[in-house]
């Protein structure tokens, strides 16, 4: 989904090879060798807190992106990804997307507002 919208932005702007640009690799996490999943810095951690409201009660759990299941109980030394720090990596990879973009000479992507 990345790269397609990737693609599309660039197509937006006039820039017909986006790969010339940026590396588009749309491989699956899990096609990925143990060397390329181990050079992630967020490899083996979790997202989250979660929270399941059922009346006056409330659980967090956690989602592990890479096995694609929940985790109700985080495994001592597990990093945790939460969800102000997701939004601060999109908004990293945003500014670096606009970089490049500008520094290729096209003009910048509009900013949106991440919490």
């Amino acid at each position: 989904a990345l790269v397609q919208e990737v693609q599309l932005r660039a197509h937006e702007r006039g820039i017909e090879d986006p790969g010339a640009l940026v590396d588009l690799d749309s491989r699956a996490w899990n096609e990925l060798s143990e060397e390329e999943q181990g050079m992630d810095p967020n490899s083996g951690s979790l997202v989250g807190p979660l929270v399941e409201a059922s009346g006056n009660d409330s659980n967090s759990y956690f989602f592990d992106a890479e096995s694609h299941r929940f985790v109700y109980r985080v495994p001592e030394g597990t990093p945790v990804l939460t969800f102000q720090d997701l939004a601060a990596i999109v908004r990293l990879a945003s500014e670096q997307a606009q970089t490049l973009l500008c520094g290729s000479g096209v003009s910048p992507v509009s900013q949106t507002s991440v919490p």
